[in-house]
């Protein structure tokens, strides 16, 4: 990002110096009024600004679902139940424009493409441009992150059934939960990039929040509950009902963003094809429609997999 700044900066450097500053002599006096610049040229001529423009304002939701039973497993007797609730969603404000100088949604520094005089060059055309969301910093001078809501509720339980010789019996059940319901600030790039001369559009979306995970009130609630019931037979002085839960706090990074072919990967979302630019009362808007994810979300479950339903719906209006 900074490499990048650096290069659009001096590139904007370039690019206001190519303006005609000095003044030319006066031309002789002719009855002939002077040809009007048109008005493309006038604004070609002024100095770009990358604030000049109100910019936009993207929301986004991704949606994990999915659940599940298996009986006599994970041995004959037991059955388990799963299931995968995970719902990101945000909103960024893009403030800042840069016009590219390649098609191409990457930016890799060091890249012979990218220079200062191609930056320049592109400031003239515009017809490719990234939008960005440049942060603000607060008081103490820490950057303020983008917020994303994060709603999580997993689970995974196994119950086993016992039965002995007669009438004697046990019954346990062992649930596992996963909850959350938390904003949390992300400070990597979320980007729009326009392409002006195919009247086109893709995104860079980061899903995942990277703060600091360390406050209990953005951190994820694991819960552990244990429910046994016995027959009175075989089972004398002992108890016939026991209710043991246990509790803790983890960061939010135990539960990954799962990767899907072509539209995330390492909690970006990207489009596998730019999508046309085309509006609906004011609003531009993509749907992908429902994919499974790359691996199961639970390592020893492959139904985590084939019967998990991962979406993402995408947002995107002009600012006024």
């Amino acid at each position: 990002m900074i490499y990048f700044l650096t290069l659009f900066v001096m590139a904007l450097s370039i690019h206001v110096k190519a303006q005609p500053t000095s003044k030319k002599a006066a031309p002789a006096k002719s009855k002939t009024p002077p040809a009007k610049t048109p008005a493309s040229s006038q604004k070609n001529a002024a100095k770009f600004d990358p604030y000049d423009d109100p910019g936009w304002t993207l929301t986004w939701s991704l949606t994990i679902k999915g659940e599940g039973i298996k009986k006599n497993y994970p041995s004959q007797g037991e059955e388990l139940k799963w299931k995968i609730s995970r719902i990101y969603n945000g909103s960024t404000i893009l403030n800042f424009r840069a016009p590219m100088p390649a098609r191409a949604i990457k930016f890799t520094p060091g890249d012979p493409k990218y220079t200062p005089a191609s930056f320049a060059e592109a400031l003239k055309t515009e017809s490719f441009v990234k939008w960005m969301h440049v942060q603000q910093a607060d008081s103490s001078g820490s950057p303020i992150g983008v917020p994303i809501h994060v709603l999580i509720n997993d689970m995974l339980q196994t119950t086993l059934v016992v039965h002995e010789e007669g009438d004697v019996w046990e019954h346990t059940v062992d649930t596992k939960e996963w909850k959350a319901d938390v904003f949390a600030s992300s400070y990597d790039l979320t980007s729009l990039f326009i392409d002006k001369a195919n009247n086109s559009y893709n995104v860079e979306i980061t899903c995942f929040p990277k703060e600091n995970f360390k406050k209990p009130e953005k951190q994820l609630r694991f819960l552990h509950t244990e429910q046994i019931s016995k027959s009175e037979n075989g089972h004398k002085g002992e108890p016939l009902h026991e209710f043991n839960q246990d509790s803790l706090r983890m960061s939010l990074t135990e539960l990954k963003v799962p990767e899907v072919e072509n539209l995330i990967k390492h909690a970006y979302i990207t489009l596998p094809v730019d999508e046309p630019l085309h509006a609906k009362d004011g609003v531009y808007s993509f749907d992908s429609g429902e994919f499974v994810p790359t691996k199961p979300l639970i390592s020893n479950i492959p139904e985590t997999k084939t019967d998990v339903k991962v979406s993402v719906s995408i947002r995107f209006t002009k600012n006024r």
